[in-house]
């Protein structure tokens, strides 16, 4: 049996759960593949996938209470072979909002039947925006039993049934609520070291070789301000509103959501 994932992480985060999946799945009898499409270059490819796989999982970071732009529209040009498939989504511990039903209209466009889905609290990306980050609880287990569930589910062909529910980024949409929840993290180049670290993690590649960011371009993923080992971009909220809503997701452990 093979297994595939498709993932987008520009943290980091997502990726990591990734891996994880991969052990539990080759512990299973799977041959897993893992493609990590977070480059812009590489989404633009738009390379079909040839190979039969018996599993198409992909996992993402919810952005907004969605499923990432640039990670959707991917997806919705995709040329797959595969049947059954799985969702994975890692949030800040606030909210999903419609992420996962999103992820699901667009396999279902796909012929693709889905077989399972969670949403697995992480470290939020602005977290650093706070002196303190939280404590997460390592849901490993959680997620070795979520796809146990799903591979069975695949045996006996029983799907599930993803509901959507009101979301806010409906009515403004994923762009606007980034642009006035968090400012483009600008570098401070008293402290910024040329690296270029950031430039590279970029997913869009909004930053350009003087290290400034396009604000057409900018996600607000918060890649750049992770990868940076000396602080010098940093995450500044626009409003207190925002602040106080990712704050609750920084200091509060998130809910695991198993669609199973």
């Amino acid at each position: 049996m093979r297994c595939l994932i498709n993932c987008f992480s520009p943290t980091r985060n997502t990726y990591n759960l990734c891996e994880d999946m991969a052990k539990t799945l080759r512990n299973n009898g799977y041959v897993v593949d893992i493609f990590d499409v977070t480059r812009r270059a590489i989404r633009e490819r738009r390379q079909a996938v040839d190979i039969a796989y018996d599993l198409f999982v992909i996992a993402f970071p919810v952005y907004n209470q969605s499923i990432p732009d640039a990670y959707a529209e991917y997806l919705k040009h995709l040329k797959i072979n595969a049947e059954n498939a799985a969702i994975v989504a890692t949030y800040g511990s606030v909210t999903i909002g419609n992420a996962l039903s999103q992820a699901n209209h667009i396999l279902k466009e796909k012929g693709i039947s889905i077989y399972g889905a969670a949403a697995i609290p992480a470290n939020h990306s602005y977290s650093s925006a706070f002196k303190d980050y939280g404590i997460y609880y390592d849901y490993s287990v959680e997620l070795e039993n979520f796809l146990k569930k799903v591979i069975s589910n695949v045996k006996n062909k029983k799907h599930v049934d993803i509901k959507g529910q009101f979301a806010v980024a409906e009515l403004f949409g994923q762009k606007f609520l980034g642009k006035v929840s968090i400012k483009i993290p600008r570098v401070d180049k008293n402290k910024c070291v040329r690296c270029n670290k950031c430039i590279t993690a970029c997913p869009t590649d909004a930053i350009d070789k003087d290290l400034s960011i396009s604000v057409k371009q900018c996600i607000k993923c918060a890649a750049c301000v992770k990868v940076c080992e000396f602080d010098a971009r940093i995450c500044t909220f626009n409003n207190p509103i925002a602040k106080s809503i990712v704050s609750k997701g920084v200091k509060n452990l998130g809910k695991l959501i198993d669609i199973t």
